[in-house]
């Protein structure tokens, strides 16, 4: 019983040991090589026919140029310099040939695949080669180059900063117009492409980088609203960076979002706060980023829209209601005595500085303030001066009167403060209480 077993197991190993030696003659069995290939000095390809070979294909490459045509039909006989090289304008050069012979059911059935085994051949093209284009440069918009002779168009490729090529646009100008800025770091390359006759050119050198400069500040001037008028829609900047819109502007109600502009036409209204909102276009060749800083009237403006080549700013402003009259009583002065300088008034449109007035001798030039002991002198004259200042939605204009004791007093000195304008007013008196009213210049800190 073992003996039997035991003959089972060695007919087995054997069996194996077998198939093992058989394996590499049928399952590795190398493709027939294609036998005899020659090209001759007039670029006919020859080689010895396969038997069962129906169709033979060659790949044509070079070290030396990026021409290269795979996949070529072929027949033994078949110039390849005038069928190949000549109609893809191949440039002179050294190249290689692989090749390979297919049955009729589509299969491998010999070739040359090998590094070592390829057909290597130099060829000289007839054709005249053109130079690549010169003297490149651009705004960052439009790129240009100089011509080449006997090129019928060219081919504009556009790099990114990292070197992988965007776009491949083929003109007959010698320029391209890309429509918008190109990115920061681009560059271009420019091939020329020939006609009959002619090699396309390498590419180029590359053109300059491109750097996109940002834009630092830009300056708006629009003229402030006025309640109860139109506005001026009129909007400018000198910058030479970048444009307003059509120069205009347009007037946001911020209380009901109602449009003033040029289409639509409205007076404002008075307490009201209303946007300044522009438009501006970059000039070829700028950005805005986060530090733009952009002013209207002088003062900052906020970004409230972008789109590529433009950005909407903002500037609110309120629309001020002018004050008519304003009356502000105080305390006649009498001569010997110290002055009053207690100031009020029932305007509900502004407010006195301190509700005070201050006293200046017209012949002395003393000051008499709310701390002075010194009484007035008789015959003397003495300015009355008092400083108003306009609650918000009010405004103190050229067409606000203002009156001291019932009589008009003359705008003097402004100062301007963080909360609003303190504007000065005055008004002489003689020391019997007679009012002597005449325009006043002087000069005085309050």
């Amino acid at each position: 019983m073992k003996e039997r077993i035991t003959k089972k197991i060695l007919a087995i190993f054997l069996t194996i040991a077998m198939c093992l030696t058989l394996m590499p003659v049928t399952a590795f069995a190398e493709t027939p090589k294609i036998q005899n290939v020659h090209i001759s000095e007039e670029g006919i390809l020859t080689f010895d026919e396969v038997p069962g070979a129906v169709r033979y294909e060659i790949d044509i490459r070079s070290n030396v140029t990026e021409m290269h045509k795979l996949q070529q039909p072929v027949t033994s006989g078949t110039n390849i310099f005038e069928t190949i090289m000549k109609r893809y304008k191949f440039p002179t050069a050294s190249y290689w040939l692989a090749m390979r012979a297919y049955n009729s059911e589509g299969g491998l059935c010999a070739d040359l695949h090998n590094e070592d085994e390829y057909y290597r051949f130099d060829y000289e093209s007839p054709l005249i080669e053109l130079v690549p284009p010169t003297n490149l440069r651009w705004d960052g918009y439009t790129a240009r180059w100089d011509e080449v002779p006997n090129c019928e168009k060219y081919r504009i490729n556009l790099y990114s900063k990292y070197g992988n090529r965007n776009s491949s646009i083929e003109t007959e100008d010698t320029f391209y117009n890309y429509g918008t800025d190109v990115g920061d770091g681009e560059y271009f390359k420019v091939e020329a492409i020939g006609g009959d006759g002619y090699i396309d050119s390498v590419e180029s050198a590359k053109s300059p980088v491109w750097k996109i400069q940002v834009v630092r500040e830009v300056n708006i001037v629009v003229t402030p609203p006025i309640a109860g008028e139109i506005p001026d829609y009129n909007a400018s900047t000198d910058s030479k960076e970048c444009t307003v819109d059509y120069n205009k502007v347009d007037w946001v109600d911020s209380d009901t979002s109602i449009v003033s502009n040029t289409s639509s036409p409205r007076p404002l209204e008075a307490g009201h706060r209303y946007d300044a909102v522009v438009w501006l276009t970059l000039n070829s060749g700028y950005i805005f980023d986060e530090s733009t800083v952009v002013k209207i009237n002088g003062e900052v403006a906020s970004k409230t829209n972008a789109a590529t080549r433009s950005a909407q700013f903002s500037r609110e402003f309120s629309v001020d209601e002018s004050i008519r009259e304003v009356d502000v009583r105080i305390t006649p002065p009498i001569a010997g005595e110290i002055p009053d300088c207690i100031a009020s008034t029932d305007s509900t449109e502004c407010t006195i500085r301190y509700n005070k007035v201050l006293w200046k001798d017209k012949d002395t030039g003393v000051w008499h303030t709310n701390l002075g002991t010194e009484p007035l002198e008789a015959g003397h004259t003495y300015i009355a001066s008092t400083w108003l200042k306009a609650k918000s939605g009010y405004k103190i204009d050229e067409n606000t009167v203002v009156k001291i004791n019932g009589l008009t007093a003359y705008k003097g000195a402004i100062v301007a403060e963080l909360s609003g304008e303190l504007i000065e007013f005055t008004r002489e008196f003689t020391v019997d209480g007679t009012a002597n009213l005449h325009s006043v210049n002087f000069d005085s800190t309050g």
